[in-house]
């Protein structure tokens, strides 16, 4: 006998009620067997290949590229030739009600893996829409929500990065191997600050009306990639080297960039940083990351005048931003933070240890 079954939109977990239909994998009348990926699926979180458990052949596809399919709608109808058991190897919530599931690493597709995106036909003018989707809908969705539930405050200094260079010069002398930046030791000079600045290493809970301070430093690095903005997480940066940081950042960037880091490396942040001088512009203003209390905006590091000691001469330097959330601290935290910053950076020992 055989009988037909739905294979329904699972519920890929983490919060996520829907996925856009990149490609199907498969067509109507294939033969598939049970774990043989059948669609491509961006979320708002990752591109994921989404497996059959059912083994048979494709009486439909429920769904065109582009379109948007709900958790728990129809995805694809397969002709089953017996009652086939789930091998276990799917996401969560994969398949049937009846049928148990356990997680499977989520990773994002290389760039230029995911089809681009159609915008649609314009009616009567020139102009084109491209709709919102997976990665860049969601940063729209948390950024808007930020604007308009954070009363976010601003604070900037603009310091001389001299002695951060020349640490960075000596770390990279002794180094070779490895990628030592002026973010990287940003980074560390932020979670050393959190000692003395604890709110800004915290988090606020409107439903609770709470502040929420964090024993450990996550720090999220904003990293612009191909189908997005996407923000890895250094974590427990509090106990890590200046060099330490530095590795762990560039491997993140390259997970990033390739398309391959994991959806559980860009949870759990509890302070982000946007590095705004990789698009060679002096400074900018970000946006808080919800329900974070604070973002730092550093802008490139660039050759300017400077008054030292009576006279103008030309100095490196760095414009850091603050965006800082008014219910969770006030000026004198913020600005205390950035006036701690802009003293590290200035008194950097390039002879220290790595940190």
């Amino acid at each position: 006998m055989s009988d037909t079954r739905d294979f329904v939109m699972p519920d890929l977990g983490e919060g996520l009620t829907e996925g856009e239909i990149l490609r199907w994998l498969v067509a109507t009348g294939d033969v598939v067997t049970v774990d043989q990926p059948v669609v491509e699926m961006s979320t708002e979180k990752a591109t994921v290949q989404v497996p059959t458990p059912f083994a048979g052949t494709v009486v439909r596809l429920h769904g065109a590229k582009g379109d948007i399919v709900h958790v728990g709608s129809p995805l694809i109808t397969i002709e089953v030739a017996t009652a086939a058991e789930s091998s276990g190897n799917v996401l969560v919530g994969y398949g049937t009600s009846e049928v148990p599931a356990r997680r499977r690493r989520v990773v994002l597709q290389p760039p230029g893996a995911v089809a681009p995106r159609r915008p649609v036909a314009p009616e009567a003018t020139s102009a084109n829409r491209i709709a919102l989707r997976g990665i860049r809908r969601t940063t729209a969705e948390r950024l808007s929500q930020s604007h308009r539930d954070a009363p976010a405050a601003l604070a900037w200094v603009t310091v001389d990065a001299s002695r951060l260079l020349a640490w960075r010069d000596q770390l990279t002398e002794r180094h070779p191997d490895v990628r030592i930046t002026p973010l990287a030791l940003l980074l560390t000079l932020c979670a050393a600050a959190f000692e003395e600045f604890p709110l800004l290493n915290a988090a606020f809970d409107a439903e609770r009306q709470e502040i929420i301070t964090h024993d450990t430093v996550n720090l999220g690095v904003a990293m612009q990639v191909e189908q997005g903005l996407l923000v890895p997480v250094v974590r427990d940066a509090q106990r890590l080297s200046a060099v330490a940081i530095a590795k762990e950042l560039t491997r993140l960037m390259e997970a990033a960039r390739s398309g391959t880091i994991d959806a559980a490396e860009m949870r759990g942040s509890t302070f982000t940083v946007s590095n705004y001088g990789s698009f060679g512009v002096d400074g900018g203003v970000a946006i808080i990351n919800p329900p974070e209390a604070g973002i730092l905006g550093v802008g490139r590091i660039s050759e300017r005048p400077w008054v030292v000691e009576g006279a103008v001469v030309p100095r490196p330097l760095l414009e850091l931003s603050l965006a800082f959330d008014h219910r969770v601290c006030d000026g004198g935290d913020a600005g205390g933070f950035l006036h701690r910053l802009a003293e590290d950076i200035e008194h950097a020992d390039p002879t220290a240890t790595d940190g």
